[in-house]
């Protein structure tokens, strides 16, 4: 191990956990799937590249290797003493991707706490302290024992793995380029086009590749590319601009609370008084006022832009709500930590063991590449006893320099164009099937899917499960409605195989009355029996012989339209969809189960409240059911737990776009609400598996909640509840509250869902500088990169590339108040500052949308002009003791959007208002335009910036550019990330 010290990296903790348990060692897991040729082979690549980084000699399993040793305990599994985990947590936080670890496909990590060492605190289970990066896998798959059957099995055909250009770089960048500029500032600072500089053909070909994306390097460069408000330092992360691991010097912690809960907030409080003494982090905060990674020397408690002094409390920690705004990175209310690297291990080992059961984080390394920090390279709390939280990819796209903010870019495993590219299948498969005239897909799936080993209590559940079902459905089994297939003790190693655990699949081919009793019976098993819900997960997907379904629908059926109960697990998208035997004469055995009445159900389908991609594709989906069922009002209030006399009705509860507002109710993430009867979950669940995914939608994955209604509100949407896509935390005292069962009023005014539609908004507006000498800021592209800068920071709508047309002009002014200043030397420089968004809801138009972007742009720029922002507005003037006001005009800019659509009119979802028609067709989302609107901003008020300077505590670092003290002004949500 003595090659590890010339590395440079292992420090002493600068923390001592007071009355902790001994520090951790830690076995961490590179997750790959066994049965997935790409899989494999990256795992490869991270194997050797980490026997190498970390002279971990010899490069095989060590089953007996030493306690104070870096070895590898299993393929690929690292057993890290605590006084390493730093250096090599990053490392594979960053190498699990594949554009880094050049093995053409990304893994996951999955870290928990040595068993070998230590103690376990008490209350806590394996699972709670763990923490994983990539897919939130439950389960260390790599411990599943050997399997035979991938020698025997042809493996599918397949291409061979993508490698990716490991020399890909900016020539612009080395020591002796001769540029002035990292290409990183060219672009992103300075906003040079790379297609108009860099590009083939172009004067600097080859300049700027790896910023830009060309010469062979990945085309999603701009995820791993330092942001615009961000440093990065050689030597770079491989095939990225963004700073390597060598070079990481902290983290941030980003934690996500439940806010419309009293009792979570308590909880909340009491643990942040208590890491605040057991850490002792000093009782002041870090603000974060010179990029959203700037960097301290000590750990402590982060805020945004301006603020200062002790730590506030939840919910005030968040002024402004972080889930109302598009351009936050977070879609959950937070509040966050920033650790220095040598403070990982022991932060991260406090938090783990003391964090309230209902608090979720995200830890991630300040690399200086945004979106790839909170996307691809972050840390997340296990869903064995947390939930999976998402970060904002659309406010992360859009700070990490995705340019095109009415379409998610093709990386982001939620998209449609990632679909296309990676599960690519005839347009039937994602089709509607009510659309086509029938009652639902015509055959289904259910999985029983558990860990193959033996000994372990998931074999011996799932054969439990499969016999008494036998025994329940005797008749169907007998018809062939029901058909039952062996189990699959290593589909995690049949190349054949969509699954990576073992399974036991039922098929349901008799039509929509045989899935309406099968699934409300092994969901209310699955909720009665703890023991089976613990070890047994169940997966549902449009499939069965007798189905109909082209064999090339099989990745998208399981990796796209699948529902879960229980762990979500991740899938084998290179499957080739190969039959499995089905038993013919089953032997029965009872075992106690409860009745299975008729039970209705409630359909959710969810949105992450500030994702404007699906957001838009949850607005695009609901009209599409809406539509398609004819669906009305069911007339009751929210919240819809367990409405009750709606007997048979198929009708629309109603949406929340901010449920998390409320605190009676129990969703945090936007939603749409359908009463469905038993009689009609057949067909209404083939159309919401269709509707959810990216491919049918048009646009990006919807997630969804199927609850049976059986009065118990904890059961039916804890246990007993049907996932797809991500399983989001839900307010648990909502969940045990006494449920509102209002009586039906069905002459409720019914308003349909209408499709989402893309909105475009320039905002034209200027802002006065009392000392500016306008001629020379038009002659400075950097000064103009300066002010981009300026607005950015201050906007939660946009970034330095949405601003444009920046043009100084020597300004003077006759009112007396300005003329007692005597301004020497005043400019205005006037910009257009483009803001992309959606128009939402029932009655989607411009003019509510626009006036909401304006009041936001508005009170962002006011509150940043009045509060300071000393620093950036000295950059643009070159002068300390500049000031600056902001002009805006809420009414003239509205005034300008009516006379822009004094035409419009609010169509029905299948109205064409000339060209830009709103109707879906199921499977496909028609030509929807982009509407343009151009917002002049006026000037009605000003606004005088005044700020001060303090002085900070000695231990604190002191920022590349002066604090401001803030004069009551509290940042918005948006710029805690």
């Amino acid at each position: 191990m003595a090659a590890l010290l010339l590395l440079g990296l292992l420090a002493a903790p600068a923390l001592a956990l007071r009355g902790a348990e001994s520090p951790w060692a830690w076995n961490i897991a590179v997750i790959y799937k066994r049965n997935n040729p790409f899989s494999v082979a990256a795992k490869d690549a991270v194997k050797a590249n980490l026997c190498a980084r970390f002279a971990i000699s010899p490069c095989e399993v060590t089953p007996n290797g030493k306690p104070g040793d870096i070895y590898l305990a299993a393929d690929l599994d690292v057993h890290v003493p605590h006084k390493y985990f730093s250096d090599v947590i990053v490392w594979l936080q960053l190498q699990r991707s594949k554009t880094v670890n050049g093995g053409g496909y990304d893994l996951d990590v999955l870290a928990a706490p040595d068993l070998g060492e230590g103690d376990w605190p008490a209350g806590k289970a394996p699972s709670e302290l763990a923490v994983y990066a990539g897919f939130p896998t439950s389960k260390n798959t790599n411990r599943f024992p050997a399997a035979g059957v991938a020698a025997a099995r042809a493996a599918p055909a397949v291409a061979a793995p993508e490698t990716h250009n490991t020399t890909c770089g900016n020539a612009c960048d080395a020591a002796d380029s001769g540029c002035a500029h990292t290409c990183d500032y060219l672009v992103h600072t300075m906003n040079l086009s790379c297609a108009e500089n860099y590009a083939p053909g172009q004067k600097y070909e080859g300049w700027c590749d790896e910023t830009c994306g060309y010469g062979g390097c990945e085309d999603d460069a701009w995820a791993t590319s330092c942001s615009y408000d961000a440093t990065c330092y050689a030597p770079y992360v491989n095939n990225t601009g963004c700073t390597g691991d060598a070079q990481v010097a902290s983290m941030h912690f980003h934690f996500y609370y439940v806010p419309n809960a009293n009792a979570s907030l308590d909880k909340v409080n009491a643990f942040t008084d208590a890491a605040t003494t057991e850490l002792e982090l000093d009782a002041l905060t870090c603000p974060d006022n010179n990029g959203h990674e700037e960097p301290h020397n000590i750990t402590c408690w982060l805020v945004g832009p301006g603020e200062s002094g002790p730590m506030p409390a939840p919910p005030q920690w968040t002024p402004a709500w972080t889930q109302d705004h598009g351009t936050s990175s977070f879609d959950f209310s937070t509040f966050s930590l920033f650790v220095v690297r040598e403070d990982l291990a022991d932060v991260l080992q406090y938090v783990l063991s003391n964090k309230p059961a209902d608090v979720d984080f995200l830890v991630h390394p300040n690399t200086g590449c945004s979106y790839a920090d909170h996307v691809d390279w972050g840390l997340h709390a296990t869903n064995g006893a947390t939930k999976y939280t998402v970060a904002n990819r659309f406010g992360t796209a859009d700070e990490g320099g995705w340019e095109d903010e009415t379409t998610a870019p093709p990386n982001d495993g939620d998209s449609a164009g990632w679909a296309a590219a990676n599960i690519p299948e005839p347009e039937e498969c994602s089709a509607v099937p009510s659309a086509n005239g029938t009652a639902g897909y015509a055959g289904f799936e259910i999985h029983f899917v558990y860990d193959p080993t033996p000994g372990t209590p998931g074999r011996s559940l799932a054969a439990d499960m499969v016999e008494t079902l036998k025994e329940t459905f005797a008749a169907e089994v007998a018809s062939g409605a029901v058909l039952v297939a062996s189990p699959q003790l290593d589909a995690y190693a049949d190349p054949t195989s969509p699954f990576l655990a073992a399974h036991t699949n039922v098929k349901l081919v008799g039509g929509p009355a045989t899935l309406g009793a099968v699934l409300p019976w092994v969901l209310g098993v699955r909720a009665s029996h703890a023991d089976f819900a613990a070890h047994v997960d169940v997966v549902v997907a449009p499939r069965g012989p007798s189905s109909g379904r082209d064999p090339a629908c099989g990745p998208g059926d399981y990796v796209g339209r699948s529902l879960y109960a229980g762990r979500r697990w991740q899938f084998n998208e290179a499957m080739n969809g190969a039959a499995e035997a089905v038993d013919a004469a089953p032997a029965v055995r009872a075992v106690e189960r409860p009745e299975a009445p008729a039970t209705n159900a409630a359909l959710y389908l969810l949105s992450a409240p500030n994702n404007a991609y699906q957001r838009a594709a949850l607005a695009n989906a609901s009209a599409a059911l809406e539509a398609l069922f004819a669906l009305e009002s069911c007339g009751v209030d929210a919240p819809y737990l367990e409405p009750a006399g709606l007997e048979n009705r198929l009708c629309a509860l109603g949406s929340n776009d901010a449920p998390y507002h409320d605190e009676a109710e129990a969703f945090l993430v936007a939603y749409a609400a359908y009463h469905v009867p038993a009689g009609r979950l057949a067909e209404v669940l083939s159309a919401a598996m269709a509707l959810k995914a990216a491919a049918g939608n048009g646009i990006y994955n919807v997630d969804l909640l199927l609850a049976p209604l059986t009065g118990d509100a904890k059961a039916d949407y804890g246990a007993a509840a049907l996932k797809g896509g991500s399983d989001w935390r839900m307010n648990a005292a909502a969940l045990s509250a006494p449920t509102r069962q209002e009586t039906p009023t069905p002459t409720q005014t019914y308003l349909p869902t209408r499709p989402a539609r893309p909105l475009v908004i320039t905002v034209r507006s200027s802002l006065i500088f009392a000392s500016l000498d306008a001629a020379a800021f038009n002659a400075d592209a950097a000064a103009a990169a300066e002010f981009a800068r300026l607005v950015a920071r201050a906007s939660r709508d946009v970034d330095a590339r949405d601003v444009s047309d920046v043009r100084a002009t020597a300004w003077t002014s006759d009112r007396r108040r300005l003329d007692r200043r005597r301004l020497a030397a005043a400019a205005k420089v006037a910009y257009a500052a483009e803001v992309s968004t959606f128009a939402f809801g029932t009655n989607a138009g411009p003019e509510a949308e626009t006036a909401a972007v304006l009041a936001d742009f508005e009170a962002d720029l006011a509150a940043a002009v009045s509060g300071g922002w000393a620093a950036l507005v000295e950059n643009v003037t070159g002068d300390a003791n500049a000031s600056a006001w902001l002009a805006i005009d809420a009414a003239a800019s509205l005034d300008a959007v009516a006379a822009s659509y004094s035409n419009f009119t609010s169509p029905s979802p299948s109205d064409d208002d000339g060209g830009a028609p709103w109707d879906v067709f199921y499977g496909v989302t028609a030509a929807v335009g982009v509407v343009a609107v151009a917002a002049s901003v006026a000037t009605t008020a000003w606004l005088r910036r005044g700020c001060a300077a303090r002085l900070k505590p000695a231990r604190r670092v002191q920022p590349i550019i002066p604090e401001a003290k803030l004069e009551g002004y509290k940042p918005p949500a948006w710029a805690f990330d």
